[in-house]
């Protein structure tokens, strides 16, 4: 049964979130509440059971494999009690080590629209080994302004630059309510054509109240779940190893995929909003190729902005 690479994560998670809930699983009775074979849930674990590698910052070898065993003869996969991340009373990881995990973790966890506990949990287990440890994604400057619009019932006009437009247009709105969504900030409001729209924040520019007062929709706004969001997307594009085509194709939008010879691919992608993309020059490392030089500066400056927090 093959599967896609997000779905093999999704069964990995659930079944290891077994064997850490119960104690130990056995792997037929695993399979059938997953709705794979026994064949395909073992290749699908075989990976956290084996794969070691090694920190590129001081070459520590990081195995948290010894976490889960295997028993081939009952097919039954146990939890180790007394491995760190159970147990501190154990070996813990390095410092170096624990740092990189929690600040990877932190900043999935601020740039995320949905809460995971399951994150929020190892966070909490992390946080003794390094002390407490604050990630800055700072908020678009014109957040504040808009705010004020919506609590003052006053319009709010600004300049506003959607991607690809070589010029920004001057708009006036009704602001509704503000909200976080897809990692970045909105705000739903009357334009001054008469029409409901959603406007990204960090796309505004010198945004400041009027003196023209509104009276907002007496009903209730609510977020919707979706919406159409490809016009809001930051086209780029990256040369990367081919390794990164899963990481890619399962996380962004992808506009399209080609070889370029020797391993790597080029890839065109649609990124929502600048704290996504933040990450995604971070999350890449410095063997991604951007085309766009400015990129490159930029993902030295995210870099350096993260790390300065941790200089000593």
């Amino acid at each position: 049964m093959a599967l896609s690479a997000r779905r093999r994560f999704e069964v990995l998670k659930a079944l290891l979130g077994m064997a850490e809930e119960q104690g130990s699983v056995g792997l037929p009775d695993a399979a059938s509440r997953l709705g794979v074979d026994v064949a395909t849930l073992r290749s699908v674990l075989d990976p956290v059971l084996y794969l070691s590698f090694r920190s590129q910052s001081d070459g520590e070898l990081i195995d948290e494999a010894d976490a889960f065993s295997y028993d081939e003869e009952s097919k039954t996969l146990s939890v180790d009690s007394a491995h760190w991340l159970r147990d501190m009373r154990s070996l813990p990881p390095s410092p170096i080590s624990a740092l990189e995990l929690d600040l990877a973790g932190l900043v999935i966890s601020q740039s995320s629209v949905r809460p995971d506990a399951a994150l929020d949990a190892a966070l909490n287990k992390l946080e003794p080994l390094v002390g407490v440890v604050v990630v800055h994604l700072p908020e678009p400057p014109c957040l504040e302004a808009v705010r004020d619009g919506v609590e003052e019932e006053t319009t709010v006009s600004f300049g506003y630059l959607k991607p690809g437009a070589m010029e920004p247009t001057e708009r006036e709105i009704e602001p509704y309510k503000v909200f976080r969504k897809f990692g970045s900030w909105y705000v739903y409001g009357r334009d001054r054509d008469d029409r409901l729209k959603y406007f990204r924040i960090d796309l505004m520019a010198e945004a400041a109240m009027t003196r023209t007062r509104f009276t907002p929709p007496a009903d209730e706004i609510e977020v919707p779940a979706e919406f159409s969001y490809a016009e809001h997307l930051t086209r780029v594009s990256v040369r990367v190893p081919e390794r990164f085509r899963n990481l890619l194709e399962d996380d962004y939008t992808v506009y399209g995929v080609e070889p370029a010879g020797d391993g790597w691919l080029s890839v065109q992608l649609g990124v929502m909003g600048d704290e996504r993309l933040d990450y995604l020059l971070v999350r890449l490392g410095a063997e991604a190729e951007w085309d766009d030089p400015a990129l490159q500066a930029r993902r030295a400056d995210v870099a350096r902005r993260i790390l300065t927090g941790y200089e000593t």
